[in-house]
């Protein structure tokens, strides 16, 4: 889902810009309904490394066209891709699970990511999208300080 998304956010056009918000959205949802049906059917091994890994993919690869199209601040994206890759690489060595500030950032990730896709540049909702998108920085450093000390 995250090629088309970016195809979409580079396009530039307001209507691009809704379309991929609304494959964004379902991204979102299908992944919180995926999780819910692997914790209670049994998630595998796998599973619990591919899943954050596809989550994350999804968000860094519309974050990196959103900083191209300059709708976000590059050094921003560069903060969460970074966090991202440092996470992976701590999850992979170890079983950790994601803390309540990593799940919290995911879900404001998605929803700010979401508002800025749909919303049309230097609105009051895009400015408001972006607020939530640094917001889930600081939830970003702070769940990536806690997994490096979990460890």
């Amino acid at each position: 889902m995250a090629a088309p998304v970016a195809l979409l956010v580079l396009r530039g056009t307001l209507v691009a810009g809704r379309a991929a918000a609304v494959l964004f959205a379902l991204a979102g949802v299908s992944d919180l309904l995926d999780g819910h049906v692997a914790r209670t059917a049994g998630q595998t091994a796998l599973g619990r490394q591919l899943d954050p890994l596809a989550d994350k993919l999804l968000t860094d690869v519309t974050l990196v066209a959103l900083a191209a199209t300059e709708r976000v601040p590059a050094p921003l994206v560069a903060v969460l891709v970074g966090r991202d890759v440092l996470v992976t690489a701590l999850r992979v060595s170890s079983a950790l699970a994601p803390s309540p500030a990593a799940r919290l950032k995911t879900a404001l990730l998605y929803g700010s990511v979401t508002a800025l896709l749909g919303s049309p540049e230097g609105t009051g909702a895009a400015r408001g999208a972006l607020a939530g998108l640094v917001v889930a920085v600081g939830l970003a450093l702070l769940s990536a300080w806690e997994y490096a000390t979990q460890r």
